[in-house]
């Protein structure tokens, strides 16, 4: 069975799920039946990265379909202190990421290519 919602997700992982694998069936879902209610329950707290790169996708996902962003993704503790780029630590890709990356990540200082979150 598919992860259906972002506190499912957290809860999977948590219990040792890979991260990608749960992302890509919650991506899946998402698209074949989007609903704001697949992002409305705050999931569980895992640690500073994870929070706020759960938060991003919650509200990117949220923006994409005209909805407004969960309660949730607006705490504190669902943004970042210092940057992180999601790039297989090449530098060189760093200026392309701080332009591509939609807004829900850059302004929890994540950064990510525009097509992060695109399932093909």
């Amino acid at each position: 069975m598919r992860v259906q919602n972002l506190k499912e997700f957290t809860t999977e992982y948590k219990h040792g799920s890979d991260w990608g694998l749960l992302l890509g069936e919650f991506l899946d879902e998402f698209y074949a039946h989007p609903d704001i209610k697949a992002l409305e329950s705050e999931p569980e707290l895992m640690d500073e990265e994870k929070d706020a790169y759960i938060a991003a996708i919650a509200e990117h996902l949220a923006r994409r379909f005209g909805w407004s962003a969960p309660d949730w993704t607006k705490k504190q503790n669902r943004f970042l202190h210092k940057p992180l780029f999601v790039n297989g630590g090449l530098e060189s890709l760093k200026a392309l990421l701080l332009v591509q990356s939609p807004v829900a990540f850059r302004r929890r200082m994540i950064f990510v290519d525009d097509e992060h979150l695109s399932r093909v």
